[in-house]
């Protein structure tokens, strides 16, 4: 085969294999997204079991439950920081008001906002004191299983274990 017409296959041949890498890695980054945000694990607190969703990525924060109708009794989602710090909470795109349960790097709950309506937006919510993790949880679900600043939170650290 004479160098003419060796050229154009062989630079066919290295665009397509460019391609197929590129998208080898798109879908691979997207199949760890979607992984991403499908992680859930399960709480105690005292002896109430709770589902959540887990958000530690900066966009599964940012989206928290907005936007959804709404959640089960005993579901919520569990928010985890790297460092301790006080960050705040609010209820843009909310549907439905909410518990938020603020929790130690020792796993205590250090605070409670109890029944936060989405009517609450722009106001923001923080907690006091310093915390790792936020749980929201739906609205009054602290009050009925006696949820209370002191409890310990049971399945972070094996959630946290999950994630990495």
């Amino acid at each position: 085969m004479d160098q003419k017409r060796l050229l154009p296959i062989l630079a066919g041949s290295i665009i397509l294999l460019t391609v197929y890498i590129a998208a080898f890695i798109f879908f691979r980054q997207q199949k760890h997204l979607s992984d991403t945000r499908t992680n859930k694990g399960i709480l105690y607190i005292n002896k109430t079991k709770i589902d959540v969703q887990v958000a530690s990525a900066l966009f599964e924060k940012k989206q928290g439950l907005s936007g959804k109708p709404s959640i089960e009794k005993n579901e919520g989602m569990l928010f985890i920081y790297k460092k301790d710090g006080k960050y705040g909470y609010w209820m843009k795109n909310m549907n439905f008001p909410i518990d938020i349960i603020w929790i130690d790097s020792n796993f205590q709950i250090v605070e409670i906002s109890e029944n936060i309506p989405p009517e609450s937006f722009p106001q923001s919510f923080k907690s006091e004191k310093p915390i790792r993790y936020v749980l929201e949880i739906s609205a009054n679900l602290a009050k009925d299983k006696q949820i209370s600043v002191g409890d310990r939170v049971d399945g972070i650290k094996e959630i946290l274990e999950n994630l990495h």
